[in-house]
């Protein structure tokens, strides 16, 4: 069994994904809401965004998806109660995601 985390993104999925890729490595397959099946109701300027990110590293995954505010009217207010774990047994390794994903964060 495998238990996914799926984050929300308001136009910045594709960004957040490959940035965890190009730290963590791993597969992004990601699907924009241009190739979402006729006749769903998505406005037109959120074509470039994901309807579905799935970025698969070893036997792990997350999971990412823009949410229009048609759909999540909420999605612009900050989230609270909200965390991911990343573990490893290679203090180097540890370091280095550390580092690569605290870059620049406050």
């Amino acid at each position: 069994m495998q238990i996914v985390t799926s984050l929300s993104f308001n136009g910045q999925c594709r960004q957040a994904l490959e940035f965890y890729q190009s730290v963590l490595g791993g597969e992004l397959r990601a699907f924009p809401y241009s190739d979402a099946p006729p006749g769903m109701p998505v406005d037109a300027k959120y074509d470039d965004w994901l309807m579905h990110g799935w970025l698969q590293i070893g036997d792990q995954a997350i999971m990412g998806a823009d949410m229009p505010s048609e759909f999540a009217p909420n999605i612009d207010k900050p989230k609270n109660g909200f965390d991911i774990s990343y573990h490893c047994t290679d203090a180097e390794e540890a370091r280095r995601v550390h580092d690569a994903l605290s870059e620049g964060g406050t």
